[in-house]
């Protein structure tokens, strides 16, 4: 290599980076790559630091191969803090397209965990572009998440032939076909030949994959598939009398043969996409070890429905194109219906959804509820049977108390919608009776049950209304608290209602109540405040180099920089095994953005156009130097302190990006 060479010679270990190269052996082990070839490399400043060597022709037990082994050489890059953008990756591309010659490899493998890397080398052109020419593919953090789920979601070799398939690898594993009856059907006279035929499990996991949206591709569109899912098929497919009466849909991507009612399909790894059905297909390697996994993945046969598709652009859209068109036209059946299903049929599994489904059922009957829980599309009601039946926290409450919970959560309900009467009879206006409403109630009372067994009280209704009196009384003068608009963007995702009833109720009633929460969740409390103040500190420092410069640290008072530098060397001192990389203004005191804005010499010529007033600039961070000390001694924030916190540091934010918007579309003038 040239002079531009960087040196492989032994460094000082980095634990970072030591326990990102254990992850990826531990990724590599899990999909089928045996130990020994798993070859850790030791600490180095650039070189392999994983050597990893797959045997086609032991591995498979396949003769008279050109290529008997692929030799694939890492680096295992480790950023200090996720989601570090990545700014030389066309160095490191460079530098392995060198090494792969060197080490007489046949691909280099860069892993930039806890790193994004840019947009433009996302797109799939440039992705097959440098994987072809250069030899070399990168996965991001993203992607790294994608194969560490994927090679715990499917066992070796299956998640090891989707690692090929995506590095440009497929596996000929018999010169001699797969032959089944089949049956040739067009649908219309300008529609695609369906190829229908039924083949046993195992012949089907050796030639199909999935196409996930998160893997190395941008293209791919599929959900990863949950180890849940695929243990509940498992699960039951294990079982003498079951069966799976859907059929699965492939598009086959190697050239297949149909004639006289007989297919042919190559046994070729990864050459059959599996459109739908990818959790029926994979549950059956989920099989319980009480039963026998191999024969029945032999024995049993799967229907399929097969189109002959393609590797290239045009066969992918086509294909894509058939996936949106079965889950768009072709959905199962909503989830309200067949919880009410299971409940029609009485059907029941560990977790107890019958119960579950029975005492929602019985509440929907309730006066809280008539009218506004609903089952049926076409029924009334701002809440699902599902919002309350898939609930974690309702789940655990059915399980503590069983069916004493219909009582418990009747009289629960009842109280909630006596004492905040005008929120309760409002969906379209308040949070409270709707689907993210109803879940952050039960959150809420999950704590209030836990609160009052610890002080051997028993739920009654005159219980429910001392805890739900305090949060009452410190919200009734604020209008916006309970509006759903002031929830929007909130609670999202499965474990956000929890999180946003923990943060923005139960602390309420925690400031009332000694000991309501506990110290796990004051933990996260104080997290989420502190993160608050360090985006508010990002954005004053982005704004100090906005108004006066990328320079502006150099003309800052000598005491506000020889302060920040100190503090950067404790840090180093306090973390010696890091690399504290940030400039000193990354260490500025809170106290210090106050300071520099608002001094006579810089507040007109800056920032007087930024902010409406020195007072009104100058009274916030006042405020929230208070808040922010409290934070910084580990003292949690009354409610006051938190309203005050959310809304001060949103309304300066806001105010610096409507400032930069301006600049930003503002007309430029160049000088004459």
């Amino acid at each position: 290599m040239s002079g531009s060479q960087i040196s492989t010679t032994p460094s000082k270990p980095d634990p970072h980076k030591m326990k990102s190269v254990q992850k990826i052996r531990r990724i590599l082990t899990r999909m089928g790559f045996e130990k020994e070839l798993v070859q850790i490399q030791g600490a180095t400043a650039q070189g392999p630091d994983i050597i990893v060597t797959y045997n086609l022709e032991k591995k498979h037990k396949l003769v008279g191969l050109k290529k008997k082994s692929i030799k694939i050489i890492i680096q295992c890059k480790c950023a200090e803090e996720k989601g570090t953008k990545l700014t030389n990756l066309h160095n490191l591309i460079r530098i392995y397209e060198s090494y792969v010659k060197e080490y007489k490899a046949d691909l280099a493998l860069l892993t930039l965990d806890g790193y994004n890397i840019p947009d433009a080398y996302r797109k799939p052109k440039k992705l097959d572009d440098i994987r072809k020419k250069k030899k070399v593919v990168y996965w991001d953090n993203q992607t790294l998440v994608y194969y560490n789920r994927l090679s715990n979601a499917l066992k070796d070799p299956y998640s090891l032939y989707s690692f090929f398939n995506d590095i440009g690898y497929r596996i000929q594993l018999s010169n001699t076909p797969l032959k089944v009856r089949a049956l040739s059907t067009k649908q219309h006279d300008k529609g695609k030949e369906i190829l229908t035929f039924a083949i046993p499990v195992d012949d089907l996991l050796k030639i199909g994959y999935v196409f996930h949206r998160g893997s190395v591709s941008p293209e791919a569109y599929q959900r990863l598939l949950t180890a849940r899912r695929l243990g509940a098929v498992g699960k039951f497919v294990s079982k003498e009398t079951s069966y799976l009466a859907n059929n699965i849909v492939v598009a086959f991507e190697s050239p297949v043969k149909y004639s006289k009612g007989m297919l042919e399909i190559p046994q070729i790894t990864c050459s059959a996409w599996i459109i739908d059905g990818q959790h029926r297909l994979y549950g059956f390697l989920k099989i319980p070890e009480s039963a026998d996994a191999d024969m029945v993945r032999k024995k049993f046969k799967l229907i399929v429905s097969g189109i002959k598709g393609s590797r290239g652009k045009t066969g992918r859209l086509m294909q894509a194109n058939l996936f949106r068109e079965i889950n768009e036209y072709q959905q199962k059946i909503e989830r309200n219906l067949l919880l009410d299903l299971y409940h029609y049929l009485e059907i029941d599994d560990k977790r107890g959804i019958f119960t579950r489904v029975d005492i929602a059922k019985k509440l929907r009957k309730t006066s809280p509820f008539i009218g506004r829980l609903r089952i049926l599309p076409i029924q009334i009601g701002a809440v699902t049977l599902a919002t309350i039946v898939d609930y974690s926290p309702f789940e655990k409450i059915v399980k503590n108390y069983g069916t004493k919970t219909h009582a418990i959560c009747k009289n629960y309900f009842v109280t909630v919608s006596n004492i905040f009467a005008n929120e309760w009879q409002d969906p379209k206006k308040y949070i409270l009776c709707t689907n993210k409403g109803v879940r952050m109630l039960l959150s809420l009372l999950v704590k209030i049950l836990r609160h009052n067994s610890n002080l051997g009280k028993k739920p009654t209704p005159e219980r429910f209304k001392y805890y739900l009196t305090f949060l009452r009384k410190s919200t009734i003068s604020e209008d916006s608290f309970f509006l759903t608009k002031s929830y929007s963007g909130k609670a999202l995702g499965a474990g956000a209602p929890d999180k946003i009833s923990t943060t923005m109720w139960a602390t309420i009633i925690h400031d009332s109540v000694k000991g309501f929460l506990i110290k796990k969740e004051l933990e996260d409390v104080f997290l989420g405040d502190a993160t608050t103040i360090e985006e508010l500190e990002s954005t004053l420092r982005e704004c100090l180099t906005n108004a006066m410069g990328d320079k502006y640290f150099e003309n800052l008072p000598d005491d506000i920089r020889e302060e920040a530098e100190r503090r950067k060397v404790q840090e180093s001192k306090k973390f010696p095994w890091k690399k504290v990389s940030d400039p000193p203004e990354a260490y500025l005191n809170f106290s210090a953005f106050r300071v520099v804005m608002t001094s006579r010499k810089r507040w007109t010529p800056y920032f007087a156009s930024i902010f409406p007033s020195k007072d009104w600039f100058t009274s916030r961070m006042h405020e929230l130097e208070g808040i922010r000390n409290r934070l910084h001694h580990f003292r949690p924030l009354d409610q006051s302190e938190k309203s005050k916190l959310a809304m001060y540091s949103e309304e300066i934010t806001k105010t610096i990006e409507n400032w930069k918007a301006q600049q930003t579309s503002s007309p430029t003038t160049s000088s004459p």
